[in-house]
């Protein structure tokens, strides 16, 4: 049969899937989909509105403010009330009447504020109306022989002759992080148990008198039961009981998310016989008296004569067959609470301490308890045995993958390991272990029922993956460390430092007895060293030296050179082995052309040193040769001694080339491969097309001068004439091959020591040829007679 809404309406009733039935808030608490009875427990605080609207001292006086808040609820019919204070001291008002009746000699009666609310309570007793007062565990270093003792209401609150006053504690547990998320059911001083605000008001929302709290350490639970058994309320504890229970926040505060039915204790005053004040008041001349804008006697709606019409009309009474707990949200009493909605959607949020116990108490009627299937969230003795078997296979599980793994892969098997806990963890919290995968895909997410939702241990099994995968990259990098040590003690006399690095990262170490590659052979010593021998002393000549070859040798090494050997004062060495790299060529020539720059700078240095250094020091010059080609390189020698070395015709001719440069009187000279890999990036003059000794086939050679753009302003000049001459040179034009090579012999630079130049060796060649023609089939090219 269809029911009609508004019939619904007219009873104060809320139509639902076709029936009428009881308002009681109708809302979805955890937005689960389900239709919910409604919370149990409803806020009054003490807030800014009120402190600025009851025109009464503060603290408020018990016999008129804290007397009509308790009547006034009693009267919209809840079933428990629960003041958030604690009345531990004689009603302020009403001492200081005292005092002042005695201290100016005056005789006239005082109704006494503590008094009054014995009367409020008494009348809510005759109702049904049960009302708790706060108390706490109070804390004296000096009191003997425990300094914890229980702080109830002041005497004359508490052993009053009317009514049995029933008190809670309001003391909760503090996280280590000074955080608030679990309840005490009870807390125990000496042999006396005291029970906490939240549990005395369930006990007594469903009318259990029994307040002896009867614990199971196996369920790990806490019952009480009515003293005829008909009823009982059993608790689920936390792991660690010293933590009582976890609370499941219904949500964010109620006075900026109406998590909780909210009103200002204002409201609950506000009734026709109470003035609410404002500094909008004023006085209406026209009417001849004062005009209280903000009193808008509400609670009249509820409890008043006409309470009745308003329920017809659909005015829901807020507070019939709830708790209500009266609590503070002043910023000036300090009642807030760092919770895990301190912070929420990127906002903090004060989480006042009434909203706090509101919070326990629908949780423990709900008995929405979490779970803790694991264990609790950090170690307790209690459930090592759990946490040990979580931490071991998390540990194994993680040194299994990532102990073989490169870092970079093991990282991303510990980013996983850690990722998919996290993702367990929350899907046992959203009872919904696809969470992610529908948050990522805009699905909506499970919404836990009443006492579904699980808490796993997060921190330390994440600390079981992060700290093994930590531990083994240490273990991989201080391996890695003793290899590259290796590697330099190994290598590090003749290769560059970032070479070993790269032999290591490629894991391509040199193999025994020579591999063959296409790379780039170097050789280089002093000129006319057997002078300098004459002209030094032996400890000389060895500090020269040593200066000499360790400026080279860091240049060589600096462009990934690999030292061969020394020999007296000639540098052997090559490049592209024993690891590959890149533009060998290139870094061949960079280091003559660096080497070049720096014996000059060097000879700049020794003639600055004075008599320190004969003059053939001062004007030390070398001779270089560079070829490239196939050649083997590995470690040759015996089983007892063996040199990492270089072999082949490319590195025999490349000594040729650097021996014949003293023919021409050049500092360097390179072969044909290195010309064409290199000859836009250096500036080069066609030296020879020359027949080595010790070889058949003739070898097209070349003077490296300098890197382009670097060259002296006479090779601007020198080249091109000396190309001209050597042209003619070619085509057996001997005579005017003669006059242009003695014009480009005038640009030729002179310097000390310089046995030769250029133009004078093609100048004798010519007259050579002169009186014994090559012939008409002749090539262009030369046979050197010596090295």
């Amino acid at each position: 049969e269809f029911v009609d809404i508004d019939e619904c309406e007219k009873t104060g009733e809320v139509c639902h899937n076709g029936e009428c039935v009881e308002y009681k808030e109708c809302h979805d608490i955890n937005q689960n989909g389900k239709w919910d009875a409604g919370l149990d427990v409803v806020i009054v605080e003490n807030d800014d509105e009120s402190f600025r609207l009851i025109p009464e001292p503060y603290p408020y006086p018990r016999g008129s403010v804290w007397y009509r808040v308790i009547k006034n609820l009693t009267d919209a019919g809840a079933k428990v009330i629960i003041i958030d204070y604690i009345f531990d001291k004689p009603d302020h008002p009403t001492k200081n009447l005292v005092n002042y009746k005695i201290n100016n000699g005056l005789d006239f009666p005082i109704i006494d504020g503590d008094e009054k609310l014995v009367e409020a309570v008494e009348y809510a007793e005759s109702q049904g109306t049960k009302v708790i007062f706060g108390s706490k565990i109070a804390y004296e270093a000096s009191r003997l022989p425990n300094p914890f003792y229980h702080l109830p209401p002041t005497d004359k609150i508490i052993n009053n002759e009317k009514v049995i006053i029933y008190d809670g504690l309001v003391d909760i547990p503090t996280d280590s992080d000074n955080f608030h998320r679990s309840y005490w059911p009870f807390v125990q001083v000496d042999t006396t148990q005291y029970l906490s605000l939240g549990v005395e008001a369930v006990l007594f929302y469903k009318g259990i008198d029994g307040k002896k709290p009867i614990i199971d350490r196996d369920e790990n639970t806490v019952t009480f039961n009515s003293t005829d058994g008909s009823k009982s309320f059993t608790i689920d504890y936390y792991p660690d009981r010293s933590k009582g229970f976890l609370i499941n926040f219904l949500g964010p505060p109620s006075n900026s998310f109406n998590t909780f039915s909210r009103f200002p204790i204002t409201n609950i005053l506000d009734t026709q016989d109470y003035t609410l004040t404002s500094d909008q008041d004023y006085f209406d001349t026209e009417f001849g008296e004062m005009m209280y804008v903000e009193d808008q006697n509400w609670m009249e709606n509820i409890i008043g004569p006409m309470a009745p019409f308003f329920a017809s009309q659909g005015f829901i009474n807020p507070f019939k067959g709830k708790i209500v707990v009266i609590g503070s949200s002043l910023a000036e009493e300090q009642d807030f609470k760092p919770t895990p909605y301190l912070n929420y959607k990127g906002k903090e949020y004060q989480f006042p301490g009434v909203e706090y116990h509101a919070n326990a108490i629908q949780h423990m009627i709900d008995g929405n308890y979490i779970q803790s299937p694991l264990g609790p969230l950090e170690y307790h003795q209690g459930s090592n045995k759990w946490h040990l078997i979580i931490i071991a296979t998390l540990i194994i599980v993680t040194l299994v993958f990532v102990s073989k793994a490169p870092p970079l892969w093991g990282f991303v098997v510990m980013a996983i390991e850690v990722v998919a806990w996290a993702s367990y963890a929350i899907g046992s919290f959203l009872t919904d272990q696809l969470w992610l995968y529908k948050l990522i895909a805009g699905q909506e997410l499970n919404m836990p029922g009443m006492g579904e939702s699980a808490m796993i241990p997060i921190l330390f099994p994440v600390s079981a993956i992060v700290l093994p995968f930590g531990i083994n990259l240490t273990y991989k990098l201080f391996t890695e460390g003793q290899d590259k040590a290796f590697l330099k003690s190994s290598f590090g006399s003749y290769i560059s430092p970032e070479l070993i690095d790269q032999m290591y990262e490629s894991k391509s170490a040199p193999s025994l007895g020579g591999e063959e590659g296409y790379n780039t052979a170097f050789f280089s010593d002093i000129a006319s060293f057997s002078t300098f021998s004459e002209k030094l002393t032996a400890s000389e000549l060895v500090e020269l030296l040593n200066e000499y070859l360790n400026e080279m040798t860091n240049i060589l090494l600096g462009n990934k050179g690999t030292l061969d050997k020394y020999i007296g004062d000639a540098i052997i060495a090559f490049y592209g082995a024993p690891v590959e790299t890149e533009d060998h060529e290139y870094l061949a020539c960079l280091t003559c052309c660096q080497m070049n720059d720096k014996l000059e700078e060097l000879r700049q240095k020794w003639k600055s040193e004075g008599d320190k250094w004969p003059v053939v020091v001062h004007n030390m010059r070398h001779r270089i040769g560079v070829n490239c080609g196939s050649l083997v390189t590995g470690n040759m020698g015996s089983d007892m001694r063996m040199n990492y070395t270089m072999m082949g015709d490319t590195v025999n001719l490349t000594a040729r080339l650097e021996s014949g440069a003293k023919q021409y009187g050049i500092e360097t000279q390179v072969g044909s491969k290195i010309y064409e890999a290199t000859k836009d990036r250096f500036t080069y003059r066609m030296l020879d097309y020359a027949v080595v000794k010790g070889r058949s086939e003739p070898e097209r050679t070349f003077e490296l001068i300098s890197e382009k753009g670097k060259e002296p302003e006479v090779y601007k000049e020198l080249i091109p004439v000396w190309d001209k001459a050597i042209e003619h040179y070619t085509n057996q034009d001997w005579d005017d091959a003669i006059k242009i090579f003695k014009k480009c012999d005038k640009l030729e630079e002179e310097y000390i020591g310089r046995p030769t130049t250029p133009c004078k060796v093609y100048i004798n060649r010519c007259e050579e040829f002169k009186e014994n023609s090559p012939g008409k089939d002749w090539n262009g090219a030369f046979k050197l007679t010596s090295k």
